[in-house]
């Protein structure tokens, strides 16, 4: 583990559980629609690139990243 990492709060595995079950929940809550993805944090397309194999609808992601 990384110096800076006091703890680990969630396993890969866990995280991969959610992932799916999240792709589930939009599958069937946007059944038949387009769903546009916008992430506003830095490394958002990581979390992207593991939801959208999971999710059974049309996604467009989009990533703005916001330097201020």
């Amino acid at each position: 583990m990384h110096q800076d990492v006091k703890e680990i709060l969630y396993s890969q595995e866990q995280l991969a559980t959610r992932i799916r079950e999240l792709g589930a929940e939009i599958s069937k809550d946007y059944a038949n629609e387009s769903v546009v993805l916008v992430g506003v944090l830095k490394g958002a397309i990581v979390f992207y690139t593991d939801l959208a194999p999971v999710s059974y609808t049309h996604l467009r992601a989009h990533e703005t990243v916001l330097d201020l």
